[in-house]
């Protein structure tokens, strides 16, 4: 005698609830994707630069929800009297796991940084032209 499995029946109620549900994740994620790249751009350019003390620069940044992508391009850090920057990364890609969302602590799974270019100078015996951030984040 074969085994039938029960019948899903999927009453108006339950459907019209499904429906809000499915909907209000979609908003969800079409606001994170509107503005999370308009928060993070702020975040960078207002309150890593008062951190560091130098000028941070970035152009254009996306964010996929779905993925828990993020992509910034022409990332720069500015020094203080000198034309060359920093450090300027053409663009930075990361991409978070959606353990993330669980743990409230961010994991990154994937990390990609193109054309990465670092500028580092060595200003006394033990001291560097990055040697201010650090004292500053101490």
């Amino acid at each position: 005698m074969p085994v039938r499995m029960p019948k899903l029946r999927l009453t108006r109620r339950a459907g019209k609830i499904l429906v809000g549900i499915v909907a209000f994740v979609l908003i969800l994620f079409g606001v994170a994707a509107w503005q999370v790249p308009k928060v993070l751009h702020n975040f960078l350019t207002d309150d890593v630069s008062k951190m560091i003390g130098r000028d941070v620069s970035v152009g254009k940044i996306s964010f996929n929800p779905f993925t828990l992508t993020l992509r910034a391009r022409d990332l720069a850090v500015a020094q203080p009297g000198s034309q060359t920057p920093l450090l300027t990364l053409a663009e930075l890609d990361a991409s978070a796991a959606w353990s993330s969302l669980f743990w409230f602590a961010p994991v990154v799974d994937r990390l990609t940084l193109r054309q990465p270019t670092i500028s580092v100078v060595r200003e006394d015996v033990t001291r560097f032209n990055f040697s201010d951030i650090s004292q500053r984040i101490e």
